[in-house]
């Protein structure tokens, strides 16, 4: 449970300058077009792990949930965020989709392995809980 509303979750979540504060091995993570709104189908890159990887939006539904889909060569997964008001707190859980390789190594690749391992899982989401719950500048 996340000492803060949903809202605010969510502005960190869709925070990507700030992901590499909560996503283990996530050394950055921008939207390929920053000019766009945010939204089912916008198109992210990142730096995993030392890889490049693409990713993409396939579920936004403030402050609802959000769907992002990894894909890494021939490994691809699907992080779903979901967001569980009530009151002041929130319910955040992260659910993974697999999606099977396309060839050779597909889901055994290190990264693959990296974006469906449960320690880093369990690590995103207390990170993302310690820095909501940060105090903002005056309050």
């Amino acid at each position: 449970m996340i000492s803060a509303p949903p809202e605010r979750v969510w502005s960190w979540l869709v925070a990507w300058e700030r992901a590499h504060e909560w996503m283990p091995r996530v050394e950055r993570l921008s939207a390929i077009h920053p000019d766009r709104p945010l939204g089912t189908g916008s198109l992210l890159r990142a730096q995993v792990a030392g890889a490049e990887v693409g990713a993409a939006v396939v579920r936004f539904d403030p402050p609802n949930a959000l769907a992002i889909r990894w894909q890494h060569g021939t490994s691809a997964i699907v992080h779903i965020y979901l967001l569980d008001g009530a009151g002041r707190n929130t319910r955040l859980t992260l659910e993974l989709a697999r999606i099977a390789g396309v060839g050779g190594g597909g889901l055994r690749t290190p990264l693959a392995r990296l974006l469906r391992d449960p320690r880093a899982v369990k690590r995103q989401l207390s990170g993302l809980k310690r820095l909501v719950e940060q105090p903002r500048s005056g309050e």
